[in-house]
């Protein structure tokens, strides 16, 4: 059987709680886009579940915020990668 890991975006803002509303993200695996969705802004850390399962390798990227509707002193800081293997799984 093939374990399935689901991609969680998990952020905060600085200072925390200095934000509201609703960000958009977008999860692509391999260069393609997999998932995408809305999530509210954290007073906190807050999970992101995403809904996308990773199964096998691949190199996974997520991108909060892409529709720039949370303004932001860097907006170039919303996206990370991670390449993904299994057995074991590992992102690193």
């Amino acid at each position: 059987m093939t374990t399935k890991y689901e991609i969680v975006a998990q952020i905060r803002t600085n200072p925390i709680g200095s934000l509201s509303g609703n960000f958009q993200y977008k999860v692509f695996a391999n260069g393609s886009q997999v998932a995408q969705g809305t999530c509210a802004v954290p007073t906190g850390d807050i999970a992101c579940y995403t809904g996308y399962k990773v199964v096998g390798s691949k190199t996974i990227r997520i991108e909060i915020d892409t529709n720039n509707s949370i303004q932001e002193i860097d907006e170039s800081n919303n996206f990370f990668i991670e390449t993904c293997s299994q057995s074991p799984f590992v992102c690193a």
